[in-house]
């Protein structure tokens, strides 16, 4: 991984070296602007880095510290318990002149995640339900890097924009059974926007990203090892593949389209709306690469928002809808030998569904020192999963509803206070559930408890604070804390803690 320290290494001093000097606007007014309520209520925009142009109206560049310590006892068993990580983190938005304007963020951060069970792979909400699993389990260390960037340039009524990324994971154990997960996923944006007439625009975004994961197993112990599983979903395995099976390869390819359509000036009303597809197949190095699975996933996501402004007060509404849809298909074999594998069919057994629509205002409020923001939401969720053969099904039905605010307070010295609190709860209107078991109790009691996190009703709250002041010469700090509280019915409460240093200038 010594590639990434380097370029994350890179960005840092050309970022710094780039901006220094060019910030001349107060800090409460950059501050201010970065933090608008406003840029949340259109974020489906800047999928399109052809809208990047007006992405914020001052340069700002930031340098954090963050550490955070969450205890959580109620989660699904693939992804762990605990976590503990330290990160660091950088981002930039600079207008170059009134037609260019180029941004980029890194960041890195490591930390290990306590008691993960049935799953020994990588990237779970990726490639789920196909990850190699045993029924040991446990704490896994991992280290996460991330560089992206882009730009985008005005020609006449066209803004042309492009983007770029690379992401890295290591995951790792000490202790048996030792897993080592090292995925990537790098990729790219091209975008182009028109401006009709100054009042409205229509832009247009390609995306691709190539994914892989490569995953070994190895053991210590010289008195035995589990049974490594090959997972297809609902508690099912592939009988055939299990045993002692100590790799997999992960291969795929995302690819999607975009459309925006907005008002051009100050993007008060905006439509856009887009559709995604990831393909992934899993395969057995030992078995001479033979494809043990493979998946497609669609998923397709509309927005729409209105705002208006009426002297100091806005005022907006905002409508999302998603649908995503995943078919795995599982390749069926006879072996000639232990290490010879022939195909002789495939079927398609695994599928899972979520749509989702949510509703949500804005309100903001602005005087000379003060600004308040507040944002209900309301949003109704499915969740559909199946298994074909054996049959299983579960589906969920739930409303989510809440409120996030936002206080700024600028102080006479020019410092800035911002405060964050927010309250929101899940209902569940109906589940239901056929669970087909099979011959280990260990999976089944998996397959339970998963159930019961998904059908748990929860009310959840944080509070942010964070604080921005001038030091001397051009460099601007910031201090931030955050705590979060999850509050389950029938089960264990969640929580963390976030503590963050950081400068901008």
């Amino acid at each position: 991984m010594k590639h990434s320290h380097w370029g994350i290494s890179l960005f840092f001093f050309f970022t710094f070296a780039w901006t220094y000097g060019q910030q001349t606007d107060s800090l409460a007014l950059k501050i201010k602007d970065n933090q608008d309520v406003i840029y949340q209520f259109r974020k489906s925009l800047y999928d399109n880095p052809a809208a990047y142009l007006n992405y914020r109206q001052y340069n700002l560049t930031s340098f954090d510290l963050s550490k955070e310590v969450s205890k959580k006892s109620t989660t699904l068993a693939q992804e762990g318990k605990n976590v503990e990580r330290l990160f660091f983190r950088a981002n930039a938005f600079n207008r170059l002149d009134e037609k260019s304007a180029v941004w980029g963020n890194a960041s890195y951060n490591q930390g290990k995640r306590q008691n993960i069970q049935w799953n020994e792979s990588a990237d779970y909400e990726l490639i789920f339900p196909y990850v190699v699993a045993d029924s040991v389990g446990g704490d896994m260390k991992f280290e996460n890097y991330e560089i992206q960037g882009g730009y985008v340039q005005q020609i006449g009524k066209y803004n042309i924009g492009v983007s770029g990324f690379y992401k890295a994971k290591l995951e790792y154990r000490n202790v048996d059974p030792r897993p080592k997960n090292l995925a990537t996923q790098v990729g790219g944006s091209l975008g182009g926007s028109r401006n009709f007439d100054q009042n409205f625009s229509i832009g247009i975004q390609l995306e691709i990203e190539k994914y892989t994961q490569k995953h070994n197993m190895s053991f210590y112990s010289p008195t035995g090892f589990p049974v490594i599983y090959e997972m297809n979903g609902m508690g099912n395995f592939n009988n055939l593949l299990k045993g002692k099976r100590r790799q997999a390869f992960y291969d795929g390819w995302k690819y999607g389209t975009s459309f925006q359509i907005y008002e051009t000036q100050q993007n008060k009303w905006f439509l856009t709306g887009g559709i995604h597809v990831f393909n992934f197949e899993k395969l057995l190095p030992e078995f001479y690469d033979v494809q043990a699975s493979k998946a497609k996933d669609i998923l397709y996501k509309l927005t729409a928002g209105k705002w208006f402004e009426f002297n100091t007060t806005t005022v907006g509404v905002l409508f999302y809808g998603s649908k995503q849809t995943r078919k795995g298909t599982e390749n069926l074999f006879v072996n000639e030998t232990t290490t010879n594998f022939i195909k002789i069919g495939q079927e398609e057994r695994y599928r899972y569904e979520e749509s989702q629509v949510q509703l949500s205002g804005v309100w903001k409020y602005q005087e000379s020192r003060n600004e308040y923001s507040v944002w209900p939401f309301v949003g109704w969720t499915q969740q559909i999963e199946r298994y074909a053969q054996p049959y299983s099904k579960t589906e969920v039905q739930s409303i989510n509803f809440g409120v996030h605010a936002q206080w700024l307070h600028t102080f006479r010295n020019g410092s800035l206070l911002t405060v964050e609190p927010s309250l929101q709860q899940k209902q569940v209107q109906n589940e239901k559930a056929i669970l087909t078991y099979g011959v280990s109790n260990a999976i089944n009691q998996m397959l339970l408890d998963n159930y019961e996190v998904q059908i748990a009703d929860y009310w959840m709250g944080s509070y942010k604070i964070k604080y921005d002041f001038a030091l001397p010469g051009f460099v601007d700090a910031f201090v931030t804390g955050e705590y979060k509280y999850q509050h389950f019915d029938k089960l264990s409460k969640n929580s963390s803690i976030l503590v963050s240093l950081g400068i901008t200038f």
